[in-house]
């Protein structure tokens, strides 16, 4: 070997040398910050401490090394925190997202949450002019006047100066209840003139007129049917005033008739007159004034149409004109004063805000976008000004795994976020039978995929669902050929089961839903593959008067029930033991949940633990034994009727015989589902995160250039905008919220 020879080859070898430190010491800090990252997200997600997980994320962010996506979605991470903290915090959040939209292209589907979220606080290109703000979301938009605004507080319904801060009691909470006021006091709007209050009470349904000053309290109308805190405002609610104080427009649901009305009530007398009826099948969320106060625009849906469609009426009768009728996806939200009517819409692709014209109750052009991405959002009203208010839904969504102790139980580690790559959307976790795989749902609810990880390599695919909202259920079958799962498709309407083939992608019906209305939950595969079990129950029961536990068999067809409780107890969830001899079930017997043991094979069942007064049990697979069959892992959760916005679940272990529970951890948020490794050492879980936030957009529909306010009609006032209406969008949200927390 040459000198010149040797000398090149060393060189190599310490080029080489030299490449491989530097590659391992990038590694480590790369792994530093992962590490980081995991105790970030504990810090903002499990303990909910927002602001010690800002700290910890910005110092994976200024870490050398770190890789570029753990940075990018500390960003993110960091970004949402802020937004959490409130608006004092807003301009930090905005930096956060457009560093990393900025610096971060290669980034894309973390860059793609970042531009969602800049657009939704108003930093996209608006010139500064449209502002968001958080709001109290225990009150509503401002009265016409800008002074005063309506509260729904622990106190009950009030009003409150928002000059002084001086609050006035209109609608106590009757005293000895422990129940919300928002599912006593339905909510109400302040009249044009500031001077009433049109309001509804729940149980006994009824709407009510009183002064702004807390006096003359009054019946306008109790021709409603009873409500239930599950259904709040089934059975009356305001929509809007006329602009000349004199009307209260409602809808009820009438006492012994089917389907329901629309009405106009005389704020003198109580006298109604009956705008539009609706048949069984068909809904109309919300209703407003035109500036005008000759028209009544308002929306309609159809239980065998998808879509809704939005129509006028003249005020003082006539047939209604069609104004939105596009197949597509539409909700009414108000009129601005230069006479547009606003209305969401996905035509294009996504929630967004479009406007129309609108002459002599008609259409008078064709709609104009106004905001792209919306979000999963309720629109609440415009004010003069031309602010949009609107509540934003948040919905997150994580898949968590942790260790155990399996001689005690005790968690030893975690819980650890599964994924990191997305963020709010993971959820339905299930192991295979052999412990290689973990799968799990991944996406927003209209384009859901699911993912399948090698446990052993972190390596990860995904198959496409080719299904709307489709992973409630997720199973492996025994031969880990396959995945069952079940979904929904628009309008909530149940799909069935569905056989997922994980290798070619393949997807084939395995149960649909009966002709007879019938569909099937939770399902659970005996050991040998031959039975699927499944709950079974009939659409739209919300009593459980027809749930039970029945299965398929996949070779012959044939379907058989397998378990039906007692009446007036029904079944919420169930899981089947390990070696397919035992069935764990959740039932509800009147306002008592409890869990119970019986055989497959038939025979009495055995209650094993009963939930303390008030608490529940959800229906969302958060019931599952341990792999050696011993014990069962099963979540409590709040108090029914006092469910928070932010509500925290409770892990729980006990032995399947009876005896004393011991919780294993608390989290922020509800517990979806639950899957146990067959080594008996991890478990699986995801976590769901369900709330409402109070908005407002200033400055979005301020009157076009040289369009003028519509002209009141004569020995009218200039019309307001419509009038405000708090509680009834803050009541049916949380309501629904609270709903899904308990029911889903």
């Amino acid at each position: 070997m040459t000198n010149a020879t040797r000398t090149a080859w060393l060189t190599a070898v310490l080029c080489v040398v030299v490449l491989t430190c530097f590659s391992q010491k990038s590694d480590q800090k790369n792994d530093q910050g992962e590490v980081l990252l995991q105790t970030a997200i504990h810090k903002e997600l499990v303990e909910g401490k927002l602001e010690d997980a800002v700290q910890i994320y910005k110092k994976i962010v200024a870490q050398p090394g770190a890789g570029r996506g753990t940075i990018a979605t500390a960003l993110l991470r960091m970004g949402q925190c802020y937004e959490k903290l409130g608006d004092a915090q807003a301009r930090e959040a905005r930096k956060a997202y457009e560093r990393l939209v900025r610096e971060f292209a290669d980034q894309a589907e973390i860059v793609a949450q970042a531009r969602v979220r800049l657009a939704a606080i108003g930093a996209a290109a608006d010139g500064g002019a449209v502002r968001e703000r958080q709001l109290d979301p225990d009150c509503g938009m401002p009265a016409a006047d800008g002074r005063t605004i309506l509260c729904c507080k622990d106190r009950g319904l009030l009003v409150r100066d928002l000059v002084s801060g001086r609050e006035r009691i209109l609608a106590a909470k009757p005293s000895g209840t422990r129940m919300p006021p928002y599912l006593l006091i339905g909510g109400g709007s302040i009249s044009p003139d500031g001077k009433k209050v049109a309001y509804t009470l729940l149980s006994p349904p009824q709407i009510r007129v009183v002064g702004t000053d807390g006096s003359q309290d009054r019946l306008l109308s109790d021709q409603a049917d009873e409500g239930d805190w599950r259904s709040a405002g089934m059975g009356a609610r305001v929509d809007d005033w006329s602009p000349d104080s004199r009307q209260v427009l409602a809808w009820v649901n009438r006492k012994g008739q089917k389907g329901s009305q629309r009405l106009l009530l005389s704020v003198n007398d109580g006298t109604a007159r009956v705008l539009s009826t609706f048949v069984d099948g068909e809904s109309s969320a919300r209703a407003r004034f035109s500036p005008d106060g000759k028209h009544i625009a308002y929306e309609i849906k159809t239980a065998s149409v998808p879509s809704k469609g939005i129509f006028a009426i003249p005020v003082q009768g006539g047939e209604p004109h069609p104004l939105i009728s596009h197949p597509s996806n539409n909700g009414l939200v108000g009129w601005t004063l230069d006479a547009r009517l606003i209305f969401t819409s996905d035509r294009s692709g996504t929630e967004a805000l479009w406007s129309l014209r609108v002459r002599d109750g008609r259409a008078d052009a064709e709609p104009e976008l106004v905001r792209r991405d919306i979000g999963s959002s309720t629109p609440v009203g415009i004010d003069r000004n031309g602010a949009y208010y609107y509540w934003l839904i948040t919905d997150s969504k994580e898949v968590y795994r942790a260790t155990l102790d399996p001689s005690s139980g005790a968690v030893v580690s975690g819980p650890s976020l599964v994924s990191l790559r997305f963020v709010g959307v993971s959820f339905c976790p299930a192991y295979s039978r052999d412990g290689r795989l973990l799968a799990y749902a991944s996406g927003p609810d209209k384009s859901q995929n699911i993912r399948i990880r090698d446990l052993a390599t972190g390596e990860e695919r995904e198959l496409k669902s080719q299904m709307p909202d489709t992973h409630q259920s997720l199973a492996w079958y025994p031969d880990g050929s396959a995945l069952l799962m079940r979904g929904w498709e628009m309008g909530l309407k149940p799909l069935g089961f569905h056989r997922l083939n994980v290798t070619t992608g393949e997807i084939t019906p395995v149960l649909a839903k009966g002709a007879t209305g019938e569909f099937a939950t939770n399902p659970s595969f005996s050991p040998d593959g031959r039975y699927l079990y499944f709950k079974a129950h009939a659409e739209g029961d919300l009593t459980g008067d027809d749930t039970r536990i029945s299965r398929l068999d996949l070779q012959t067809g044939g379907q058989e029930d397998v378990f039906l409780p007692a009446r007036p107890a029904f079944v919420r969830l169930f899981a089947l033991s390990p070696d397919g001899t035992r069935i764990v079930f959740g039932a509800r017997s009147g306002k008592l949940d409890y869990i119970g043991v019986v055989p497959v094979a038939g025979g009495e069942s055995k209650v094993i633990y009963e939930y303390p007064a008030g608490e529940f049990m959800r229906a969302a697979a958060g019931l599952i034994w341990t792999a050696d069959g011993k014990g069962v892992l099963y979540q409590r959760g709040g108090i029914i009727g006092h469910a928070e916005q932010d509500p925290a679940d409770d892990l729980w272990l006990m032995s399947a015989d009876g005896g004393s529970p011991r919780k294993l951890l608390s989290l922020t948020g509800i517990i979806w589902s639950l899957t146990v490794h067959p080594n008996g050492r991890e478990i699986a879980f995801s976590t769901r995160a369900l709330g409402t936030e109070f908005r407002v957009l200033e400055n979005l529909f301020r009157p076009r250039a040289g369009r003028s306010e519509s002209k009141p009609s004569a020995g009218q006032r200039r019309p307001p905008p419509p009038s405000t209406r708090p509680a009834n969008a803050q009541k049916e949200l949380r309501s629904n919220v609270q709903s899904n927390h308990a029911n889903a």
